[in-house]
């Protein structure tokens, strides 16, 4: 498939007539049904058929040429922005599973950059795998990962062999969360495993998940809770804690936590005894250099994960 034959398709189905098509393209009518009907046979479908009316697509043709019309507009650009006839414009794409953490930092930088064209992907995953897809196809600038101690050494070691880098921002404890419906809501004192033993404990993920989030599965030995709740949505787990007496596990900054608006009248306490804790950092792959705008903003992240 040449680019001048989708320019000659799109014609076609354009003018609706071989004979106006090929003027316009400034080459003979012959010429021009022959190139079409080379591209129907490499693709294996026909694209236009013949009626009293004029040229029409079939219905096949309908769909490749609506894809192909994409294709052209998409080529435009690209050689509109070498040629310096569209504007630079800045780009940041993000994988996440920390989206409530990266918002009120990516408006800080949309701010600052106000004016400029800007284009923010930030995208949130359930999944850490999900997330190292992202990095290793170069889908992204950067992603922020989170993984339980125990966890560590194993996921270092497959970002290691992608040839993705890893950078720590912080190692935080596990905190339980609650709502004002539970007894411990009050508390002035910090919390121990054994407390948490006849409790409805609430989870985000699973180790089938993300085996690097999961907190109540690298540790359920200790916990031997009476009763587990697991979610896959933030929004949820936080409602649920909102409104149920159950307690959440969380690894968390506290700073970061107590500046969501959302979570006002959510308590967190300390687990003394807790035997694990939670990394979080970023990764990006070893060859793929960051962007001024993608280095910034991880500045900014620092200081709240």
């Amino acid at each position: 498939m040449k680019f001048e034959q989708l320019e000659q398709v799109l014609e076609v189905a354009r003018t609706g007539t071989f004979s106006q098509a090929a003027r316009n393209l400034f080459m003979s009518q012959p010429n021009l049904s022959l190139s079409v009907r080379q591209l129907e046979e490499e693709l294996g479908c026909r694209l236009f058929v013949r009626t009293s009316e004029g040229v029409i697509p079939t219905e096949d043709g309908k769909i490749l040429i609506e894809h192909m019309a994409m294709i052209h507009m998409k080529y435009k650009t690209m050689k509109d922005y070498s040629q310096g006839k569209l504007p630079k414009r800045l780009t940041l794409r993000i994988a996440t599973t920390s989206l409530n953490r990266s918002v009120p930092q990516l408006i800080r930088i949309s701010e600052k950059y106000m004016g400029s064209p800007i284009q923010f992907h930030l995208l949130n995953y359930n999944s850490l795998q999900d997330i190292i897809d992202q990095v290793a196809s170069c889908q992204v600038d950067f992603g922020i990962i989170g993984m339980m101690s125990p966890y560590v050494k194993n996921t270092l070691s497959k970002l290691h062999n992608l040839q993705i880098e890893y950078h720590c921002f912080s190692v935080n404890p596990v905190y339980a969360v609650m709502g004002p419906r539970n007894h411990f809501y009050d508390a002035a004192r910090a919390l121990y495993v054994t407390d948490l033993r006849e409790e409805t404990i609430l989870t985000f993920g699973s180790a089938m998940e993300d085996p690097c989030g999961a907190i109540f599965d690298a540790t359920q030995e200790r916990l031997q809770v009476k009763g587990r709740i697991v979610v896959n949505n933030c929004y949820l787990f936080y409602e649920m804690l909102q409104n149920t007496g159950a307690i959440g596990l969380i690894s968390t900054n506290r700073q970061s936590f107590s500046r969501q608006s959302d979570r006002k009248n959510l308590h967190l306490l300390e687990i003394s005894d807790f035997p694990i804790q939670a990394e979080t950092g970023w990764i990006k792959l070893r060859q793929m250099p960051l962007t001024d705008i993608a280095s910034e903003l991880i500045e900014e992240l620092a200081p709240v994960m």
